[in-house]
């Protein structure tokens, strides 16, 4: 396990950021595809294709030309899905209360 210690921390937050920067763009792109979830039950079947996805791409331990595996890719994909799946409740309750 690796801690997060003053000599390390700029480091994994600049890390951090990164990946964080990933999720937004991939929910970003997945918004202007598709649009917010109509449903629980919607998001939990694109969370567990994704989810399946990453799975097998874990297993498989291959690696893209833009250096990362593909399972990291399908992890920032999944990620962005559970923000999807959060921000199309949030909009549905905002609804019902206006």
């Amino acid at each position: 396990m690796i801690k997060v210690t003053g000599e390390n921390a700029a480091a994994i937050e600049a890390i951090i950021q990164k990946i964080a920067k990933r999720v937004v763009f991939e929910l970003l792109s997945a918004n202007r595809k598709y649009p917010l979830f109509n449903s629980p039950h919607e998001a939990w079947g694109v969370m567990e294709e994704e989810w399946e996805e990453l799975k097998d791409d874990w297993k498989a331990n291959k690696v893209r030309s833009n250096g990362h595996l593909d399972a990291e890719d399908e992890a920032i994909q999944l990620a962005a899905m559970a923000i999807k799946f959060i921000l199309s409740e949030e909009v549905r309750s905002q609804e019902v209360t206006q």
